[in-house]
């Protein structure tokens, strides 16, 4: 039998580096949709992240958009570089056309060069009332990737707003960049710069009859072949793609596919041979094509019927890497507009536009496309999207936004799993390098969302509009492997209340329990009004809930067929009210289990999910803190609480606080048993201790305090603040 050995270490915050030291980005010892961090910029002002990309070796994320932090004007240029692994800032740079008080910047999208030195930001500049002093047309931006310093700035001036696209030249010489106004009679100009000092190389004029949309650029493997998409107006009736020396400019062939829609409903991608460009259109239907690369010959075209885009939206489309799949993903059609709409992802053989499969997901809201992206091993299609929710009238004032992120497998299109990023609006996605993290940039849609994230870089005063609060970027593990779970991840389970990944389930999953006495409390803010989101089925329990410590009845959660359940309790006094979910461990005589299912509370509109900090799930409580390594820790002293959690690994380490305040806890691993003593004169975040040594398999770790402390301490408290596994 394998021996292990138990390590315990203590640092101040500086130990954070030697805590963190699994590959850039590796995570996870529970299956994939595991949300990792997330973090927040600009918290509290009307601001919106566009775009998200990752740099080469993993390590950061950056992101970009519009901000008005600490000012008056209407929006300027905000790039921020966070830590993949752990969400915190490295660096944030802003940049302003003008010093006119009416500027208005919005950065829309990002690239990062091959090498990972620089980032490059483009976006539109605004400024009609502003004379002679203000700037509107293209800005793009290059900053030093590892430090946030502008390299330099390149402004094309032009009336119709620009800076839609984005592209880097795989040898990192050029930067293209296109724009124009989508869906609108501006033409489409694209602009070459060089990519170490900003110069303008070459402009290719606009065509009076062409529209740009998004993702309008893709330049080939070699750097030799710059590719345009643009949408012609409705006179010519027809999509269109250009081929061009990139070095020049110079046109090399123009392919067309008849459209006549009215609106430039269209993407690009190209294969990562540089073979074939694809682009997919939405003419009240999808339409997919496949053009040889060299000379614009049409290989194959393709309709779905089934699949469309509306209004504003955009359809999406990516390759697969290893060149077997093209992806696209769009809604049904719906006309007029249902306040019910799927979002639908197809998948077509690259080589011959069959399709191989399409798949639904069916929140019961209205489901907007935003971006899609492949695996690097080609195993998973990941996608989000806008997802406004139902407003019931009269307690809902507000729509509430989320974003969704669904996991699919990219060989049966069968959903591999899903989460939801609750009052956020997804504006783009981005994968790692390796596969094994998924990142969404957006913006939170209230100001608790934003100001309860793990990381808020900073909070200022709140001034959210309606439908934005600040910047979100937040981080999912794509599949299971080694890392860190964090205290509010759902693998760690606190006192026998363990997670179900369901996608019918409030963000994707639950937490049920079938021991008796277990409880889940929820503290209200000032409500008269509660709803317990539960879920019943062929194995649900009993249940009693009580509100302030009074009985309000019991709950019986078996039900022949399964689904999500609600259970309001109105008529309350106008105060905070502490609502309690306790597991009897009785069933009716038809049920198979015990089992009590606690997803959310919704009060007032707001939805608080069995991940948030405020439940407090037996006696382990949770509490924000910035110190701890996710931003959070749960804390308990009570002897009769148990943390467990599973892994795969050679070594685990369990993070956690010493301090005046800090007690004795027993470490089980397998059977074999460790006590170890937190108390400390000062108090220490972040301590590591550390189990080796550990064999093949699968092992189980529990945790639970002693109720026990050496005599200078002032408490018997035990943190649980993550698990890292190697």
């Amino acid at each position: 039998m394998n021996r292990w050995r138990i390590r315990l270490a203590l640092g101040l915050l500086a130990l954070a580096c030697c805590l963190l030291t699994p590959a850039a980005g590796a995570w996870a010892v529970v299956g994939g949709g595991t949300q990792r961090w997330d973090a927040s910029y600009d918290a509290g002002t009307p601001s919106y992240s566009y775009d998200v990309a990752v740099s080469p070796d993993g390590s950061t994320v950056y992101t970009t958009g519009a901000s008005v932090y600490d000012t008056t004007d209407p929006g300027h240029f905000a790039t921020v570089a966070v830590d993949a692994l752990t969400g915190e800032k490295k660096w944030s740079a802003a940049y302003q056309s003008s010093s006119e008080r009416d500027q208005r910047d919005t950065a829309t999208r990002l690239a990062v060069s091959p090498d990972g030195s620089k980032v490059f930001v483009t976006g539109d500049s605004l400024c009609n009332s502003c004379g002679a002093g203000g700037f509107n047309g293209f800005s793009t931006v290059a900053y030093d990737a590892a430090t946030g310093t502008r390299l330099w700035v390149a402004k094309y001036a032009q009336q119709a707003p620009g800076g839609y696209s984005i592209a880097v030249s795989p040898d990192g010489s050029e930067v293209f960049v296109n724009g124009g106004a989508p869906g609108y009679t501006n033409p489409a100009t694209t602009i070459a710069y060089d990519a170490g000092t900003g110069r303008r190389l070459y402009v290719i004029p606009p065509d009076a009859a062409s529209r740009v949309p998004w993702h309008a650029l893709a330049v080939s493997p070699d750097s030799s072949t710059l590719y345009v998409a643009t949408d012609n107006d409705d006179s010519l009736c027809q999509y269109q793609v250009a081929a061009y020396d990139a070095a020049t400019g110079a046109p090399l062939w123009t392919a067309t596919y008849p459209d006549c829609d009215n609106d430039a409903h269209m993407a690009l991608a190209l294969s990562p041979d540089g073979s074939t460009i694809y682009m997919v259109g939405s003419n009240h239907e999808f339409d997919v094509v496949a053009w040889n690369a060299a000379t614009g010959a049409e290989l194959w075209a393709t309709t779905n019927p089934g699949m469309t885009v509306d209004g504003d939206i955009m359809p999406q489309l990516a390759v697969s890497p290893d060149g077997s799949k093209v992806v696209v993903v769009g809604n049904p059609p719906c006309v007029p507009r249902c306040a019910d709409t799927q979002l639908l992802t197809a998948a077509y053989d690259a080589a011959n536009g069959t399709r191989l499969w399409q798949s639904s997901y069916d929140s019961e809201a209205t489901n907007y496309p935003i971006a899609v992206a492949v695996s690097a091993d080609s195993s998973q299609v990941f996608v989000t999207a806008q997802e406004q929710m139902p407003c019931p009238q009269p307690w809902c004032t507000t729509t509430p936004v989320n974003a969704p992120l669904i996991a699919y497998d990219a060989d049966s299109g069968a959903e591999a799993w899903m989460a939801d990023y609750q009052n956020n609006s997804s504006w783009a996605l981005a994968v790692s390098p390796t596969g094994s993290n998924v990142y969404i940039a957006g913006t939170f849609t209230s100001l608790t969302s934003a100001s309860t994230s793990s990381h808020v870089l900073p909070m200022t005063r709140a001034k959210c509009s309606p439908s934005a609060c600040g910047y979100s970027v937040t981080a999912y593990n794509g599949h299971a492997g080694p890392g860190v779970s964090q205290d509010r991840d759902p693998s760690p389970s606190y006192d026998g209340w363990r997670t179900i990944f369901d996608r019918t389930a409030v963000g994707g999953a639950y937490r049920a329990s079938r021991t008796a006495g277990a409880t889940a409390t929820f503290t209200t803010p000032r409500t008269r009004k509660v709803v317990w989101i539960a879920h019943v089925g062929r194995e649900g329990g009993r249940a009693r809930v009580l509100i302030d410590g009074h009985p309000k009845g019991m709950v019986d959660l078996y039900a022949p067929a399964g689904g999500l359940r609600k259970f309001p309790f109105t008529k309350l006094p106008l105060k905070k009210h502490a609502v309690t979910i306790e597991v009897l461990g009785t069933k009716d005589a038809a049920s198979r289990g015990r089992w009590v299912a606690f997803d959310a509370f919704n009060e007032r509109g707001s939805i608080h999910e069995e991940t948030a900090l405020g439940v407090k799930y037996g006696t382990w409580r949770g509490v924000v803190a910035r110190a701890a390594s996710g931003g959070s820790y749960h804390v308990s002293k009570s002897p009769r609480a148990r943390l467990t959690f599973a892994f795969t690994g050679h070594r685990i380490n369990w993070i956690t606080a010493t301090g005046p305040a800090s007690g004795r806890a027993r470490v089980v691993i397998d059977g074999v048993a460790h006590t170890v003593d937190l108390y400390r004169p000062r108090h220490h975040w972040r301590v590591k201790v550390s189990f080796t040594g550990l064999g093949p398999g699968t092992h189980h770790v529990s945790l639970v305090p002693l109720g026990a402390k050496d005599r200078a301490s002032a408490s018997a408290n035990v943190v649980f603040d993550a698990f890292v596994v190697r």
